[in-house]
């Protein structure tokens, strides 16, 4: 993460990025605000679901990844900033759970605390992901054999993470950033291959740019093959994102994480048209705006969700889902200039172009 100046930076990772974001907004209403029926039942829930998962996590953390080795920070750097991010993720779970901890001291909630505060959600992995990364930088360089191999053994340790039910809770706390199940989304085994993959993805684009290629008949046939390669990995793959056989998409096998990563580069392919034909229509730009001010937009959308969950918690129909996914990109958005007109934060991504494989 380096200062860049705006005409100079690559528009399609912030497209991305964006709409990451957003695709959370709304994933998390239909998780946590919409009623049974339309969560497990409802053409608006499978959609959600569907674009809350690959479209949102996947890319946002693979794209952590390639734009590591692009701000040429030192590993001490990148270190202390995964340090920072992992100390900010355990903040941000402390205060989005703000009304959830009043309830539990109150006795009208009965959650354990703890598993609010230490939950692994995006922000603890990330801090934790890049002070793995940072260490591992240290000796060995990127090079897209050697973490594509790495990203690949990381998935295949990940599927058989031990079981730690039955453990001393607070070792269970402690696992469940390595290798947790339930509650821990985001555990570094086997989400950590998505940031290794990112810095394969860099280092192929360095030795061959032609990867980053905007011609149009290279990417329809990029994106042509990467679907295929969707259908032919796991054809069942949207079933098992959108059903209670989820949780075989937080914790992969080897299948699931050989799609995410056809879908990844099938799904930028299609950003990259997109920001072609439609790169200065006022809703790009706005997402392209969020995705250059992501971090803040996403603590403000899971400050104001989070605190109000517990007021409306699976009891919302379709059209109050859409009021809310409307009146928290209005709150995040205010909030968020409001941060940037204090604190003067200025755009923190390197110029970096992965248009293709992306």
């Amino acid at each position: 993460m380096v200062d860049t100046k705006r005409k100079d930076r690559s528009p399609v990772p912030d497209l991305a990025r964006g709409l990451a974001v957003l695709f959370m907004i709304l994933v998390h209403l239909t998780d946590y605000f919409a009623r049974r029926e339309i969560y497990e039942h409802s053409v608006f829930g499978t959609i959600s679901l569907f674009l809350g998962a690959a479209p949102a996590a996947v890319v946002f953390v693979t794209l952590m990844g390639y734009f590591i080795p692009a701000t040429q920070k030192t590993p001490k750097a990148l270190f202390r900033r995964g340090l920072m991010l992992f100390m900010g993720g355990i903040a941000l779970n402390t205060a989005r759970s703000l009304h959830f901890l009043w309830k539990i001291w109150n006795g009208t909630a009965f959650l354990s605390p703890l598993a609010l505060i230490f939950c692994v959600d995006v922000l603890p992995f990330a801090g934790l992901a890049l002070m793995v990364v940072a260490l591992l930088i240290r000796f060995v360089a990127p090079n897209y054999v050697v973490y594509f191999v790495l990203s690949v053994a990381v998935a295949c340790v990940g599927q058989y993470a031990p079981d730690t039910t039955g453990l001393d809770p607070y070792l269970q706390y402690g696992l469940a950033f390595l290798i947790g199940r339930g509650y821990a989304f985001f555990p570094l085994f086997p989400w950590l291959a998505y940031p290794l993959l990112g810095i394969a993805f860099w280092s192929l684009q360095r030795r061959w740019p032609m990867l980053a290629s905007r011609n149009p008949r290279f990417l329809l046939a990029s994106g042509f093959a990467t679907v295929v390669s969707c259908f032919a990995v796991l054809p069942d793959a949207v079933t098992i994102i959108t059903t209670d056989e989820q949780m075989d998409y937080w914790h992969p096998d080897l299948r699931m994480f050989a799609w995410c990563v056809c879908f990844t580069i099938a799904w930028f392919v299609a950003l990259t048209f997109a920001q072609g034909w439609l790169g200065q229509a006022k809703v790009l730009r706005y997402i392209r705006w969020v995705g250059r001010n992501v971090t803040a937009f996403y603590v403000f959308q899971w400050l104001i969700l989070w605190n109000v969950a517990p007021l409306l918690y699976r009891s919302q129909g379709t059209p109050s889902l859409l009021a809310w996914f409307v009146a928290t990109l209005v709150a995040s958005s205010l909030l968020t200039l409001g941060w940037r007109a204090v604190f003067q934060m200025p755009s923190q991504r390197p110029t970096a172009s992965i248009s293709s494989a992306k």
